[in-house]
């Protein structure tokens, strides 16, 4: 609790709150959890304040979302005590998200982006939180319109780390040893350099990957070695891989505070007491090649920026998930801005595609249990809203294949007829004029799905009319109609 209090609680605070602890009967104190001791305290802090006292402290207390695993307790704390040097108290509310509450997946056959975001962006929307931390990497690479990414932290070890109670490191596993990991991204480049070796699933904390380790479920496991850190923890073995070798994740080892777009008065003194513009150059290249390539934070891909003699470098791969292949490509500029770091993530992303990385995305396995595995969707291109739609239904299984303006047959279609034509906006229509003229020629008719009264009635005007429209102007209503739609017709024939 003392911990805790010095963590959330300005320092005129702490007395009277410390106070209020020491009345607390021993019997119950022994009796609390550490959930249920911060809970109580965070009970006192409020008693204290009260309501009005709150009110008059203009802004100087905060309540902040953030997942209740001890990880992102830790990190949040870390936040939160940085504030609270800087006069800002922090309150912090725990959220669930879906990747908390589904366990008994793999986080792809979840099938959805942000899988540990959503629900804590939802306590920002609806007031209960004023802003949230999250591990920097869960977010997807093109934050909704409402939100804004507030702060990056200094970077943590951003690399991922060998862990094993048995063998020294990587290379001394036998052929056939099992290695668990939850990261399609790990998996693909783990698989490139040990094709001999069985990969399976690890879900759980960070605790529980160890646990499993220890009883012997999996000869190794993979985690990141910033999460270890944290926590203080590791396996009896636990050897890093060195960051050309196995790629990290985007943003790996960073901490993003994220706010409503419209609290720039709080965004700044949270960049104010937080951000690191080192770390914030090296992951805005990491995120703008992310979003160039259109990957989700679930895809097999590895991108990682660092400053090295006065230059940013920025490495990438993207691999086969059954590491047959990989791609693999470097760049180094100069980068004294977020806007020269993000133009050196783009052009890497570039030069990946220029030598078949795409191809590599398209043709890796995608899990069954997916929603839209083995669907075909079009998608119109007319703006970057298209990139993010185009991302969450890879997210669900979806092969999607892009159409540009005056485009009448894709390469990638092979005169295929796709299950769905998504147009995000009446431009997506018009775009895709050339290409609507083929599809009239196909033998059955593809569902069309639209986003909002004026693509609805520019696609009707094409004589398309909808079959699905997003209840309202957001990606997920989107998707989610896209998914309700083919899988009833898949259940029901029609």
């Amino acid at each position: 609790m003392r911990t805790y209090v010095k963590t959330v609680a300005p320092h005129a605070e702490r007395a009277a709150i410390f106070r209020e602890l020491t009345q607390l009967p021993l019997e119950r104190l022994a009796a609390m959890n550490p959930v249920e001791a911060e809970h109580e305290t965070e009970h006192i802090i409020r008693e204290l304040r009260g309501e009005q006292h709150a009110r008059s402290e203009g802004g100087n207390t905060v309540v902040c979302a953030s997942r209740a695993s001890a990880l992102a307790m830790t990190q949040t704390r870390m936040v939160a005590a940085k504030l609270a040097q800087a006069g800002i108290a922090t309150t912090i509310l725990n959220v669930t998200t879906t990747g908390d509450r589904v366990q008994d997946r793999s986080l792809t056959a979840i099938g959805s982006e942000s899988l540990f975001v959503k629900e804590l962006e939802l306590a920002l929307r609806d007031g209960r939180a004023q802003y949230a931390v999250h591990s920097c990497k869960d977010l997807p690479s093109t934050l909704p319109d409402d939100m804004r990414i507030a702060a990056i932290s200094e970077r943590e070890d951003p690399r991922d780390a060998f862990c094993s109670e048995r063998y020294p490191d990587f290379a001394s596993l036998p052929p056939g040893a099992r290695v668990g990991t939850s990261s399609l991204r790990r998996r693909a480049q783990l698989a490139s350099m040990r094709p001999d070796l069985e990969y399976a699933d690890v879900r759980g904390n960070v605790d529980t990957r160890l646990r499993k380790l220890r009883e012997g479920q999996y000869d190794a496991i993979v985690l990141a070695s910033a999460g270890l850190k944290r926590l203080g923890v590791r396996a009896t073995h636990t050897v890093p891989f060195d960051v050309t070798e196995m790629v990290p994740a985007v943003a790996q080892g960073a901490l993003a505070v994220e706010t409503r777009a419209n609290e720039e008065p709080l965004a700044q003194r949270l960049r104010a007491a937080i951000n690191d513009e080192s770390a914030e150059r090296a992951i805005a290249c990491e995120r703008a090649a992310l979003r160039t390539l259109q990957g989700g934070c679930q895809a097999p891909i590895g991108i990682h920026a660092r400053e090295e003699n006065g230059a940013l470098v920025v490495d990438g791969v993207i691999a086969a998930l059954d590491g047959s292949s990989a791609i693999r490509d470097r760049r180094r500029g100069e980068a004294r801005t977020v806007a020269q770091a993000e133009a050196l993530g783009i052009e890497l992303a570039q030069a990946l595609l220029g030598a078949g990385a795409q191809k590599i995305l398209n043709l890796s396995p995608r899990p069954q249990a997916l929603p839209l595995a083995g669907k075909l969707v079009v998608l119109p291109r007319s703006s970057d809203r298209a990139a993010r739609i185009a991302s969450a239904l890879r997210a669900d299984g979806a092969e999607v294949v892009e159409v540009r303006q005056g485009e009448s047959e894709p390469a990638d279609l092979r005169a295929r007829v796709p299950d769905a034509i998504v147009f995000p906006s009446s431009g997506a229509v018009i775009a895709a004029g050339s290409y609507l003229q083929r599809v009239y020629t196909y033998g059955r008719r593809p569902a069309v799905a639209t986003m909002g009264p004026e693509s609805s009635a520019a696609a009707h005007a094409a004589g398309f009319t909808p079959d699905i429209v997003a209840p309202d102007l957001e990606v997920n209503s989107l998707i989610g109609a896209v998914r309700a739609h083919l899988l009833s017709k898949e259940q029901y024939g029609s």
